[in-house]
């Protein structure tokens, strides 16, 4: 069973995010899944 991870973002972090995703056409969920993994395997 996946467990759930809840952040908050401000107003300026979200539209970076997003604008992160057009660019590489992924959502938002598995960009910080990527970065979380890219993080943990320091």
């Amino acid at each position: 069973m996946p467990h759930v991870i809840s952040l908050r973002v401000n107003e300026k972090e979200k539209q970076m995010l997003q604008q992160i995703c057009r660019r590489k056409s992924k959502s938002i969920s598995t960009l910080v899944r990527e970065a979380l993994a890219s993080l943990l395997a320091r």
